[in-house]
């Protein structure tokens, strides 16, 4: 929800505008610890949980398949900078 290149909804607002401001300190952040640390924003997927009680019903993995994919991209040599889709392990357009 913090994609601008894939935001297709105007529902939400508060929650995907903090989600893109995540996104643009992620990239702030990759500038400022150029070639010292790697950065990335990860997006976890559609995730089964009482946030919305919707996401019972529609979210397509447990809380505990997500941590363990973006548990497994960080361990991974990722390129600093991207915003991860760690549901499908593709990156995501700003």
């Amino acid at each position: 929800m913090g994609s601008i290149d894939v935001c297709k909804l105007a529902d939400s607002v508060d929650y995907r505008m903090s989600k893109s401001a995540i996104n643009m300190y992620t990239k702030i952040l990759t500038n400022r610890v150029k070639n010292k640390i790697r950065v990335a924003s990860t997006h976890p997927g559609w995730v089964k949980t009482t946030t919305i009680e919707s996401n019972l019903e529609n979210g397509r993995q447990t809380p505990e398949q997500s941590a363990n994919n973006i548990i497994e991209f960080l361990i991974k040599e990722f390129q600093s900078g991207i915003f991860w889709n760690s549901e499908n392990e593709t990156e995501l357009l700003w």
